[in-house]
């Protein structure tokens, strides 16, 4: 290949070494072992394991009538369950009732309580986004809410739309999923 002129020269600056070209064939070679290598590692990251979360879902038994507790007269019991989505599974949810935090939710964790029955301001955020998720609830005496935080859609694309790279959107939501009297 005389009259090639190399893709890239390496300098390297020593004595005894004179300095290198790489020629555009293998630059290129070296492009393809990185990719392959980047194939490699990133087969190892999955986005969901469904085969372990049936395993998981099938061992969990009902608890028994004996270990639930009767709710209180006048009081009502709240049990909110994180679901077990991907999206945002590196940070805990952090849960304030009445503005006093009472949990922090990691994937599947399920939080429960006894409250005074009335208003209730439920407000969902984490450390990592600006935004939070309120839900305001009229809690009877007598009552278990179920409820459930869980990724909100579309979270994670309004920092993407707005040019800024980061989402002012509330990451989690609170759902009410039953009420049991």
């Amino acid at each position: 290949m005389t009259g090639s002129r190399p893709f890239l020269t390496l300098w390297i600056n020593s004595d005894n070494v004179r300095s290198t070209p790489i020629h555009g064939r293998h630059l290129m070679r070296i492009v393809k072992l990185l990719l392959l290598l980047g194939a490699v590692i990133l087969s190892g990251c999955a986005t969901n394991n469904a085969s372990y979360d049936l395993v998981e879902t099938a061992q969990e038994t009902a608890p028994s009538p004996a270990q639930i507790q009767p709710i209180p007269s006048g009081k009502v019991r709240i049990k909110i369950s994180r679901s077990d989505e991907s999206m945002y599974m590196a940070v805990k949810a952090r849960i304030k009732i009445n503005g006093v935090e009472v949990a922090n939710l990691n994937r599947g964790d399920t939080y429960e309580g006894i409250f005074n029955a009335g208003e209730m301001n439920l407000l969902v955020d984490c450390w990592s986004a600006p935004g939070s998720y309120l839900l305001k609830l009229n809690a009877k005496n007598d009552t278990e809410y179920d409820m459930e935080v869980s990724p909100r859609p579309g979270s994670l694309n309004s920092g993407y739309w707005t040019g800024y790279g980061m989402s002012t959107a509330a990451p989690f939501r609170v759902m009410l999923k039953a009420v049991h009297r």
